[in-house]
């Protein structure tokens, strides 16, 4: 039986970073750096989406854990002293997202995009210099606007002195396709085909920003600003598999076949294209169909908002 990656596709969560909670351990804080850029997508000054876990615990050493990440094997860390958290993976140290807050020493309260968006701005000029969200998460307290496209989120007070002002944002990956958005049954998804080395993937999709983990025989690359993963055995790709993922969902990018099957499709599309599948295997929250011999799995929510919907979409050699 072949495994799975089980991954939990949600949307960037708003989350508040307070002064509570279990201290930073052994906290050292860099010299303020002459870098103050927020580059979406990328850094925050010389913190970088790119870098690992311990590049950011040599700046401030170790972070509180805050649990579980937003992804199976991701984690949270934080360093309330100076405002931070970072979500990252905990077999590589990949960096997912970063945030930063206008709270403890606040050494950020310079660091601004081109368009000089900042702590304290309000939040027409971020509509004004940005667009309008792709989509808003948050509270009776304060809300995110997000921007999955360029990698960026806003966060915005809605109560006390500061409200109607941002006081946080989160850097992220782009959400996006890494090429076209097609599934080939056997072959491939987007540009990742099976029988691809991995080298050759990573050198794609990046060697940063990814889930690792090992699954009985399998390595497992998950890239979730993609909502792609790799199997792979022997250095070599042997499934690739799409998820839904909210952003995505929200800027349109949707993985399907030629006949238009894919991400959100329903079980009467994938029957009109493809038949009845050859197994069906309920596996949690969802079911899987497997079409061995055309090499190609669809996986059926049963619960939860996608109900009834297409979560996710796997290829792999006939068989």
């Amino acid at each position: 039986m072949r495994q799975r990656l089980v991954v939990a596709s949600a949307l960037v969560a708003f989350m508040t970073l307070t002064l509570g909670g279990p201290a930073a351990h052994r906290l050292v804080f860099a010299q303020p750096s002459e870098d103050k850029l927020v580059a979406p997508g990328e850094r925050i000054g010389t913190l970088r989406l790119a870098s690992r876990l311990a590049d950011v615990e040599a700046m401030f050493g170790r972070g509180a854990p805050r649990g579980r990440g937003l992804w199976d094997l991701s984690a949270a860390f934080a360093w309330d002293a100076v405002g931070l958290q970072i979500m990252a993976d905990t077999a590589s140290g990949n960096i997912l997202w970063m945030s930063v807050c206008a709270c403890g020493s606040n050494p950020w309260a310079e660091h601004a995009t081109t368009d000089g968006l900042r702590f304290g701005v309000a939040e027409e000029q971020v509509r004004a210099a940005m667009g309008a969200p792709t989509s808003e998460s948050g509270d009776a307290k304060g809300k995110a606007l997000h921007y999955p496209g360029q990698g960026i989120a806003f966060v915005v007070d809605l109560q006390g002195p500061q409200a109607g002002k941002v006081s946080g944002f989160y850097i992220y990956w782009k959400h996006r396709s890494p090429g076209d958005t097609a599934v080939v049954p056997g072959r491939r998804i987007s540009v990742v085909n099976v029988g691809t080395p991995l080298s050759v993937v990573q050198s794609v999709l990046g060697n940063a920003g990814f889930i690792h983990v090992h699954q009985a025989n399998f390595e497992v690359y998950h890239w979730p600003h993609f909502a792609l993963a790799t199997f792979v055995q022997e250095g070599r790709v042997v499934q690739v598999n799409a998820f839904f993922d909210e952003h995505h969902d929200a800027l349109g990018i949707r993985y399907a076949t030629a006949q238009g099957v894919g991400i959100r499709s329903t079980p009467q599309e994938v029957r009109a294209a493809f038949g009845e599948p050859a197994q069906r295997r309920a596996r949690g929250p969802v079911e899987d169909w497997i079409y061995w011999s055309l090499g190609f799995e669809v996986s059926v929510a049963g619960t939860g908002p996608q109900a009834g919907r297409i979560v996710g979409v796997s290829v792999f050699a006939p068989r």
